[in-house]
């Protein structure tokens, strides 16, 4: 049929721009600083020299032209996306995208409600662990807890262990079979992730290590996957959300045991600091999803319109942006998800939201979140709807109307609780 061809014609169009994108976004953008051409590199190299100012100016004027191609390219991909949800019976791409693309059950507007709930009570909180943190004890904790390239398997095999000896016979498994690849080397892809090897029915699990606190995570995140594939979920096939949660689980049941694996001194700012991470990544889920939706709406798209889309999004959500003066923000063309894997980004947010559930039933009860954990992990090779899964295992939806004020409320808890006992010390 016609609307068939069309179909056909429209997804080479984006396969095409995707291409073009890809193009565009490593080429160098540059200014004019001293009579001589600067790119970003440039800029940064010399920021102490020339003062913030100074440097804010020229970044500007970098990402304006960035910005400018690379919005020309984002623009023709709103045009062909609307299209291609409209000749498949779709009102929006946004629903298009999350029921085709992403398989979710739940909708843009479910995403809609948790926005402004994140805007008012997740970015103060945020900011209140963030001023919490002592970064003098963030720079160099790997080291100073005795961490090396050497050693890490060994010692997020014992943070695996502390969370439970359940997880010691899959992670002896994979490093006895040779079944991941950890470490860094100038050829290796700036990644991890866990894949699944059809061939042999296993699965596989590769990070890349940077001499930082992010290697002990990473290997814990990963192995989070790897554990789900490896004993529940069939040759990886689970939906996006679930199997972040999976990860970031995981991830945030090893926070417990920081203070004996970096010692007490600098324990609690490596667990702030991950918590803060987590936060951050609701904040910017719901973000980069509502601004999405708003440009993606617009019924003739400029870039000066989704400029200012981007720009007032920041204010609302408590982000940088480099003011152009214009009321303009330009740095949403760093993110490749907007390009490539438009609303995926909601998947940070709504997973992290699980995922904290079970960080705040630790806090009170450590063996009760692990046996939610385990209970959620198992149940994912089964069951593939996110909501009718945390039901199935008793964690309330990210989308209930108070789990963004429950989780505010634990952090100020939290917070005020350790407050006290410095007074206390």
């Amino acid at each position: 049929t016609g609307d068939s061809d069309r179909l056909i014609q429209l997804k080479v169009e984006e396969q095409a721009l995707i291409a073009a994108y890809n193009t565009a976004s490593i080429e160098k953008y540059t200014t004019i600083y001293n009579g001589e051409e600067i790119d970003l590199e440039g800029i940064y190299e010399i920021g102490k020299q020339i003062g913030t100012d100074e440097m804010y100016t020229l970044l500007r004027e970098v990402y304006a032209e960035k910005n400018t191609v690379l919005g020309d390219i984002y623009i023709d991909m709103i045009n062909v996306r609307n299209e291609i949800a409209e000749l498949s019976g779709y009102d929006t791409y946004a629903e298009y995208s999350y029921e085709k693309e992403y398989y979710r059950d739940y909708s843009p507007n479910d995403s809609k409600m948790l926005f402004d709930s994140v805007k008012e009570t997740i970015v103060p909180i945020y900011e209140s662990i963030t001023q919490q943190i002592d970064y003098n004890n963030i720079y160099g904790a790997y080291n100073k807890a005795g961490f090396s390239e050497e050693n890490l398997i060994e010692k997020s095999k014992e943070c695996i262990e502390m969370i439970s000896d359940s997880f010691s016979d899959t992670f002896s498994f994979m490093i006895d079979n040779n079944l991941n690849n950890i470490g860094a080397d100038e050829n290796r892809m700036d990644m991890s992730y866990t894949t699944y090897i059809y061939g042999y029915d296993v699965p596989f699990m590769f990070v890349t290590t940077e001499d930082s606190i992010f290697d002990l995570q990473s290997v814990i995140h990963e192995f989070g996957h790897y554990y789900a594939f490896n004993n529940y979920v069939s040759k990886g096939n689970v939906s996006l959300d679930i199997s972040e949660v999976n990860s970031q689980g995981l991830e945030v049941l090893s926070w417990e045991y920081y203070d004996e694996i970096y010692g007490e001194e600098i324990g609690y700012d490596v667990y702030l600091y991950m918590l803060s991470l987590m936060t951050e990544s609701i904040i910017t889920g719901c973000m980069y999803d509502e601004f999405q939706q708003k440009a993606y709406a617009l019924e003739d798209p400029s870039i000066s319109e989704i400029n200012k889309i981007y720009y007032e999004l920041c204010g609302e959500y408590g982000r940088e942006v480099y003011d152009s003066g214009s009321g303009e923000g330009y740095l949403w063309v760093d993110i490749t998800h907007n390009f490539i894997a438009p609303f995926y980004y909601i998947s940070y947010a709504v997973s992290a939201m699980v995922s904290l559930e079970i960080w705040q039933i630790q806090i009170e009860n450590p063996e009760k979140a692990l046996n939610f954990y385990m209970d959620f992990v198992k149940n994912s090779a089964t069951v593939t709807s996110l909501e009718l899964l945390v039901s199935a295992v008793g964690i309330p939806s990210p989308f209930d109307e108070d789990s963004a004020v429950r989780l505010s409320d634990k952090v100020d808890e939290m917070l005020a609780d350790a407050k006290e006992s410095d007074s206390a010390a």
